[in-house]
């Protein structure tokens, strides 16, 4: 609708609903003007929506290369959670080089908060800090950013996330000390700032998810 009203030529779906959003997907498969990424739990393909979550499904045709997957696995006895680091490096080694390159037109977030700590059906834990910091970045990679709200089933992960979301999206995108500010206050750790957290999720890797990155771009170059 977007392209057709607005005149808008290139768009990014970015997903981080704790499922992929295979409809979604499915829709654009064959389209190189639309680019969805996804960030999503998998499990080897047995987390809903199953397979069609793998990172080898990159689009058809015109479209190939234009739907990137990231699918992690939780394991049973992880005691170690899934969340902001993880999230970041995802977003700064895969994902937002990817947009850059494509520098769409108009981004659009698809904001499911079942990937938020707390949240029953997701098992993970991306805080209000994590969003926020992602929130930025694409703003940072696309002045017109559009959120549509998804899943949430954790009230008051849903309110924490969301409103760090809305907050971050009034700040200035150019000024970084307030943005800064919102962050130690989110985290509620002095010395918290988008650098730190940058070099942190850098520094602290999880091994599945630099291997995960590693397949991604390889099926994306192929």
């Amino acid at each position: 609708m977007a392209q057709k009203e607005l005149g808008v030529k290139k768009v990014v779906i970015f997903d981080w609903d704790i499922h992929v959003g295979d409809g979604t997907a499915n829709v654009f498969y064959d389209d190189p003007s639309v680019l969805y990424i996804s960030i999503h739990r998998f499990d080897l393909g047995k987390f809903y929506p199953g397979p069609a979550g793998k990172h080898e499904r990159i689009g058809e045709g015109a479209g190939r290369g234009y739907n990137v997957h990231f699918p992690f696995n939780v394991q049973p006895s992880q005691k170690d959670l899934i969340g902001d680091r993880d999230y970041i490096y995802a977003c700064e080694q895969v994902f937002f080089p990817i947009i850059k390159e494509f520098n769409p037109d108009l981004m659009i977030i698809s904001a499911g908060f079942d990937s938020a700590l707390g949240d029953p059906l997701g098992g993970i834990g991306v805080t209000p800090t994590g969003y926020a910091y992602m929130t930025q970045g694409l703003r940072n990679l696309c002045k017109k950013t559009a959120v549509v709200l998804e899943g949430g089933y954790d009230l008051e992960a849903l309110e924490k996330s969301s409103e760090a979301m809305i907050r971050t999206l009034m700040i200035n995108p150019n000024d970084k000390d307030k943005f800064d500010e919102l962050l130690v206050e989110l985290s509620g750790v002095e010395g918290t700032s988008q650098t730190q957290l940058e070099t942190a999720a850098q520094i602290n890797v999880r091994p599945s998810f630099k291997q995960v990155a590693c397949n991604v771009a390889k099926v994306l170059k192929k």
